[in-house]
């Protein structure tokens, strides 16, 4: 996959915060949430999966809103940590070959394992080619969740409509999503909350990238601890 040009500093730091979210067994690292893998047409990207002891991935499936597209998969385990502060592992490396003449689309990531299916939803974007130059959508400080912030599941459902019909190619979220994040509220962040009838972050078409800011962690927590 040809990287693009912009830094992905702090979009790594969104990777660590947005990844480890959950308790289940076989989770995907990368891509995630925070950062969209962007892939031309033909070409490969990777995946940072950690496995379950035992469990196995045997196949690998993109799945858009039109087209499921069974992608080439080749496997390497080992261990190799993602974040130096943690030291959080992932044990599975997975290159992904997307055929060629893939539609343009946004595509949920789909490991089909020995233990089930495990999803990134959105979390790669098919491209024809790469630009030089690109439209994006820029959101900053959402501040979901905080006291005095009301209506912004609501707020950003709407602009993800509105960035759905006018097509920016990147959307980027700087900072401060979403205050004392919970697996529940990130959830809602990002896939979307049914009983509102909102969108999330992973409903927008264009790829997406979030950094973290300092309300995206528990504030009292780590002040009693002294962080």
């Amino acid at each position: 996959m040809k990287p693009l040009t912009f830094s992905y500093t702090s979009i790594s730091l969104g990777i660590i915060l947005f990844s480890v979210t959950g308790l289940w067994a076989g989770k995907i690292i990368n891509p995630w949430r925070a950062a969209t893998a962007v892939v031309k047409t033909g070409e490969s990207f990777e995946v940072w999966f950690d496995a379950d002891r035992g469990q196995t991935v045997n196949a690998v499936t993109l799945q858009g809103p039109y087209n499921t597209v069974t992608a080439v998969r080749t496997v390497t385990t080992g261990r190799w940590v993602y974040d130096q502060t943690s030291s959080n592992t992932y044990n599975t490396r997975i290159a992904v070959a997307v055929p060629a003449g893939v539609p343009s689309d946004r595509y949920d990531l789909i490991l089909h394992t020995s233990s089930g299916e495990v999803k990134s939803p959105g979390a790669v974007k098919v491209v024809k080619e790469f630009q030089t130059n690109y439209y994006i959508l820029h959101l900053s400080d959402p501040h979901a969740f905080q006291h005095g912030y009301d209506g912004i599941l609501e707020k950003i459902s709407t602009i993800v409509d509105i960035a759905n019909i006018i097509g920016p190619e990147m959307v980027f979220g700087t900072g401060d999503n979403l205050y004392r994040p919970t697996d529940v509220r990130m959830n809602q962040y990002f896939e979307g909350d049914r009983w509102r009838g909102t969108k999330g972050f992973n409903d927008f078409k264009a790829p997406v990238f979030i950094a973290d800011g300092n309300h995206d962690y528990d504030m009292d927590k780590d002040a009693a601890q002294g962080n």
